[in-house]
């Protein structure tokens, strides 16, 4: 009993040591785990509204993240706003520079967007050059693959989140210059609904990311490898254009068989009756 009351204290902290210690361990654990930690975000209501108890799967926030990622890499949204009209379109960027098409940029200066104008227009097939360089080297910019796919991105008209839309390369155009491609389903059960206004200067991208054209019309032909198509500027053309080239529109006297038809009416990205 003696050599109890002698060291008693001696047991007391030693249960006080393995207690603290239980606290201590779970901290230093994860400072020193290679595997890095970030605080739970809390997200500010968006548009004040109660959020519906609406399941979200994990493939579904991905994909959504993939295309928030791709549109801010390949376009920018542009809105012009003048007493009499509203009008919407696309920059798209790509690694030599930004480009876009004559109609859009023919607006002026963005009331939203980048503050751009073109350093060159080619009105006859629907071009503009803003920070891109005309003398460019067409070999540079890839070439078209017909049957290959490629994706549209860029900005619908008042759409603030930009899309992403599949398609595949049909064939070369001479009235006007261009090369048409068939859209594609989007989603399972989804069939193509075709491009919209605004969609006007998007990117078309390869499948190894590089821009290879923009687009600036669409068409609802009905033919055997589709109906709803998206007419794009080759790079590679306008830059020939640009550096002295004449361009296909003066070609208008060949015939065209089996090719797709600008879209004229409500259902037009331009209306080409000017």
């Amino acid at each position: 009993m003696s050599f109890i009351r002698r060291y008693w204290h001696l047991a007391f902290v030693g249960v006080c040591g393995v207690f603290a210690l239980c606290l201590i361990v779970p901290f230093i654990t994860a400072a020193l785990s290679p595997v890095e930690r970030s605080k739970v975000p809390v997200f500010e209501p968006v548009y004040g509204l109660p959020v519906p108890p609406v399941a979200i799967s994990d493939n579904a926030i991905a994909a959504l993240i993939e295309k928030r990622k791709l549109v801010e890499h390949y376009a920018e949204r542009v809105f012009f706003k003048s007493e009499s009209t509203r009008e919407w379109g696309t920059f798209c960027k790509t690694r030599h520079g930004v480009l876009s098409v004559h109609h859009v940029t023919a607006n002026g200066i963005p009331a939203h967007g980048p503050k751009l104008t073109p350093a060159l227009s080619l009105k006859a097939s629907d071009f503009a050059f803003l920070t891109f360089d005309p003398e460019t080297a067409p070999a540079d910019v890839p070439a078209i693959r017909p049957g290959a796919t490629y994706w549209i991105i860029g900005f619908p008209a008042g759409d603030t989140d930009g899309e992403v839309i599949r398609v595949r390369a049909y064939t070369d155009d001479m009235t006007p210059i261009g090369y048409w491609f068939a859209v594609e389903e989007q989603a399972p059960g989804i069939g193509p609904e075709g491009v919209l206004g605004g969609i006007s200067g998007s990117c078309l991208v390869d499948d190894t990311g590089a821009v290879v054209a923009v687009v600036y019309a669409n068409g609802f032909s009905k033919l055997d490898e589709g109906d709803t198509w998206a007419l794009a500027n080759p790079i590679r053309s306008a830059l020939r254009e640009a550096q002295g080239a004449v361009p296909s529109t003066a070609l208008s006297f060949l015939p065209r068989q089996d090719v797709p038809q600008i879209a004229v009416g409500r259902h037009a990205i331009i209306d080409r009756g000017e």
